[in-house]
C-alpha cells in the first residue's frame, strides 16, 4: 500500500475520468479544514480516499465516499485492496469503517453491488441515496429539447419575465439563501465558513461557479456546480455530517 499526496492522488485520478467528485483530492482538502483527516492509498490498481473523522479518546471513525476507484469497477472485490484498508483503519483506531461505492442500481437492473467480505448492508446513509442525471451531449437547443414540457415552459416563463442568471463570488449572499432554504425543505446546511472554504478550493482551478438568478435586483435562487473528469454536479447542500445528516454531501 502507497500512501499519495495531494499531488500524487490528483494524478492518479486523471487517469479515472469517471470518479466521483467526492473522490477528488480537493474534496478531502475541503474535508481536512473542519475536523477530518483525508488518506489517499494505492494497493495494486484499486484507489481510495479515506477520510477519518477524530473522535474522544484517540478514536476515529472511516468513510469513503464514492469510491473506492479502479479502472474496470472491481475495487469492491479486490481482497488484498480491503486487507489493507483494514490494517490502516485499525492503526488509526477507527471504531468503524462506513463506505459508500459510486455504482449505480437502475429500474432495469435491481440488484446492489455485493458488499466486500467482513461488510454489512446499512439502513443509514450519508450521500443521497437517488439522483437525477442529465445529458448534456448535444447543443442548448437539444438540451432543452429533451426537458419536460413544464421545464420547458418554467424556463421560457423566467426569459419572459427577466429573470437573469450571472455567475457571482458572493458566498454571503448563497448562504442566506441556502439557510432559508434548508429550514423550509428542511436539510442539514453548513456553516458560511464551509462554503467559503469549498468555492476558495474549487473555484480558482475550474472545479465549480457560483450562480445566482436575479429578478429587478432580489435574488431569486442560488446554486454552486462543480465539475470533475467527465462529470458536472449539482448538490441541493454541500457537505456531509458523521452517520448521515441529509441531503447533501
Amino acid at each position: 500500500m502507497l500512501e499519495l499526496t495531494l499531488a500524487e492522488w490528483n494524478t492518479v485520478l486523471e487517469k479515472h475520468p469517471t470518479a466521483h467528485l467526492l473522490q477528488s483530492g480537493e474534496w478531502g482538502e475541503l474535508k481536512s479544514a473542519f475536523g477530518w483527516d483525508p488518506v489517499r492509498m494505492v494497493s495494486g490498481g484499486t484507489n481510495a480516499q479515506i477520510l477519518f473523522r477524530r473522535l474522544p479518546l484517540g478514536l476515529t471513525f472511516a468513510y469513503i465516499p464514492k469510491g473506492p476507484v479502479n479502472v474496470d469497477g472491481s475495487a469492491l472485490a479486490d481482497v488484498q485492496f480491503w486487507k489493507e484498508v483494514d490494517a490502516l483503519c485499525r492503526s488509526r483506531k477507527s471504531i468503524f469503517l462506513k463506505v459508500e461505492p459510486n455504482q449505480w442500481v437502475s429500474a432495469s437492473d435491481p440488484e446492489p453491488a455485493v458488499p466486500p467480505p467482513g461488510f454489512v448492508f446499512s439502513p443509514q446513509h450519508v450521500q443521497p441515496r437517488s439522483t437525477l442525471i442529465i445529458d448534456l451531449h448535444g447543443s442548448e437547443d437539444e438540451v432543452f429539447n429533451r426537458m419536460k414540457p413544464k421545464t420547458r415552459y418554467n424556463i421560457r416563463v423566467a426569459g419572459r419575465k427577466e429573470v437573469v442568471v450571472h455567475p457571482s463570488d458572493d458566498i454571503e449572499n448563497f448562504y442566506r439563501v441556502m439557510t432559508v432554504t434548508g429550514q423550509r425543505e428542511e436539510f442539514h446546511v453548513h456553516s458560511q465558513e464551509y462554503y467559503r472554504r469549498a468555492y476558495e478550493l474549487f473555484y480558482p482551478i475550474g472545479m465549480c461557479e457560483l450562480f445566482v438568478a436575479d429578478f429587478q435586483g432580489r435574488t431569486l435562487a442560488t446554486l454552486i456546480v462543480f465539475a470533475h473528469g467527465k462529470q458536472a454536479y449539482y448538490f441541493s447542500a454541500m457537505g456531509s455530517h458523521p452517520l448521515g445528516a441529509r441531503p447533501g454531501l
